[in-house]
C-alpha cells in the first residue's frame, strides 16, 4: 500500500521535525523536486519578531532553511517515511535589503542547488509582495542513518 500524499497547501508545522513555537513558517504551498515555497505571516508573538514589530534580519536565514525542511519533509511523508531532523551549517552570500514587520505576509522560496554525503546548498528567497527582502545560499547537514543522502531525497 502506498501512503496518501498531502494536499499542498497544508500546514508546514506536519512536515517540521520542529514544534512550536519554534515552527516560524505557516504553510507549504508548493513541493516540486528541487523547489518548494512556503508562507507565513508575520504575527503579534511571532518569535523572530522584536519589542517594535521588527523581524530580526538573522531571522531571514532560519525562514529559508525552514521553508527547505517542509520540503523535504512532505517529500519524506509523502515516501512513508518520519521527517528527518538537519542542521544548518553555515551561510553564502546571503544578503538583506529590507526589513519585515508585524503584518507581513512573506513568501520564502528554496531552491536545492546541490547535495553530498548529507550536506547540502540551498538558495532562498524571501519576498514581500514583489519586493525581495533578503536573498542568498543556505548550508544545511542531514545526518544519514544509512547510505542514502536524505538531501537530495534518496
Amino acid at each position: 500500500m502506498h501512503p496518501s500524499i498531502p494536499k499542498l497547501p497544508a500546514l508546514a508545522e506536519h512536515f517540521l521535525p520542529h514544534s512550536t513555537p519554534m515552527v516560524y513558517i505557516d504553510r507549504l504551498m508548493e513541493a516540486d523536486g528541487d523547489r518548494g515555497r512556503c508562507e507565513t505571516i508575520l504575527r503579534k508573538g511571532h518569535m523572530l519578531l522584536d519589542a517594535s514589530g521588527c523581524m530580526e534580519r538573522s531571522g531571514f536565514i532560519e525562514l529559508g532553511a525552514q521553508a527547505f525542511a517542509a520540503h523535504k519533509g512532505f517529500e519524506f511523508i509523502c515516501q512513508g517515511m518520519p521527517c528527518p531532523i538537519g542542521y544548518l551549517v553555515g551561510i553564502q552570500g546571503f544578503e538583506c535589503l529590507g526589513d519585515a514587520h508585524m503584518g507581513d505576509r512573506l513568501c520564502i522560496d528554496t531552491e536545492c542547488l546541490g547535495t553530498f554525503e548529507g550536506f547540502g546548498v540551498v538558495r532562498a528567497v524571501i519576498r514581500r509582495d514583489d519586493t525581495v527582502l533578503a536573498q542568498g545560499k543556505i548550508k544545511l547537514y542531514v545526518p544519514a542513518p544509512d547510505d542514502h543522502d536524505i538531501v537530495a531525497g534518496g
